[in-house]
C-alpha cells in the first residue's frame, strides 16, 4: 500500500480514463484535507480493479457518493473505496498505515 497523490499519480498503472478519474478524486479530496491509499490493485500490474483507502475523519454519505459520481463519470474500471474509520483500525495496522 502507497499514499497516492497528484504528484506520483505518474508512477502507477493506470489507464488516461483513470488517471482522468484519479486526478479529480484526489483533487477533491485534497480539498477535504484527506489522505488516500492505492492499495494492491495497481501496485503491479494493468487490468485489475481499484482499491483505495481513504483517512478522511469526517466524511459523510454525499461525500461518499459524490467520490462514487466523479469515478463513474471517467471510467469504467471497478473500485472499491474504504474509508477509514474505528471499524477499520485492525485492518490498516494490517496494512501498517501510518500517518
Amino acid at each position: 500500500m502507497q499514499i497516492l497523490t497528484l504528484k506520483n499519480i505518474d508512477n502507477f498503472h493506470f489507464l488516461s480514463d483513470e488517471k482522468i478519474w484519479l486526478t479529480k478524486v484526489l483533487n477533491y479530496l485534497n480539498q477535504k484535507w484527506a489522505k488516500t491509499y492505492l492499495m494492491w490493485s495497481r501496485l503491479s500490474g494493468w487490468w485489475k480493479d481499484i482499491d483505495l483507502l481513504v483517512k478522511w475523519w469526517n466524511i459523510n454519505q454525499d461525500d461518499l457518493f459524490k467520490l462514487k459520481y466523479l469515478f463513474w463519470q471517467y471510467s469504467d474500471t471497478d473500485i472499491d473505496i474504504v474509508i477509514s474509520s474505528e471499524k477499520t483500525k485492525e485492518f490498516e495496522k494490517y496494512l501498517e498505515i501510518t500517518n
